[in-house]
């Protein structure tokens, strides 16, 4: 970020600021920002370049994907302290009708149902195979991402007379980090 590169700039606002992206947010913004300047544009970018850029990438990426890599333009602008051309009404006029013409539906996975997971968690072996059913039935029942899942430690585990309470320290949904718990109830069955 070219504010990270003044000198009046103290050490510790400059590792604040770092923090203010995921890593895997920056570098989703650096490959969309690298098929940006592979397809020509460059930054500055100008709001009629931008809009060339989209309706040309709208027969083969997603709406999503296309507001993404605005996002993206938008964020490398912002570093260098320019105006984003993003926000051109010409640019958001052919989003619009980027969107009206080829329609918005979400492309969704079929989602895992419960004799799908009782067959996978039932094929497991051993003491790894034990962690694994562990893993996908606490992530099959409170629905965490699979961040979410991995960043849980011992102590975020709470067992209850009433099944388990999760306490989820920071998400996607939670930058911040101010947390949540999560409760799973104690079920029978098969």
């Amino acid at each position: 970020l070219t504010y990270l590169a003044s000198e009046q700039c103290e050490a510790n606002v400059r590792h604040y600021l770092e923090a203010t992206l995921a890593e895997n947010t920056l570098r989703a913004y650096r490959a969309d920002l690298k098929q940006f300047t592979a397809w020509g544009g460059k930054i500055p970018a100008t709001p009629e370049s931008v809009a060339a850029y989209i309706a040309h990438h709208a027969t083969r990426l997603a709406c999503s994907t296309l507001s993404r890599h605005l996002v993206a333009i938008a964020h490398a602008h912002i570093e260098q302290g320019l105006t984003s051309p993003t926000h051109a009404p010409l640019v958001r006029a052919t989003l619009q009708g980027i969107r009206r013409s080829r329609g918005s539906a979400l492309r969704q996975a079929a989602p895992l149902l419960k004799p799908q997971m009782l067959h996978i968690v039932r094929s497991l072996n051993g003491l790894s195979g034990l962690r694994d059913a562990a893993l996908l039935l606490i992530g099959f029942a409170s629905a965490m991402r699979r961040s979410e899942l991995v960043s849980l430690n011992v102590e975020d585990v709470r067992l209850t007379d009433e099944g388990l309470v999760l306490r989820l320290r920071r998400s996607k949904t939670d930058q911040e980090g101010q947390g949540r718990d999560i409760a799973i109830p104690k079920v029978r069955g098969k």
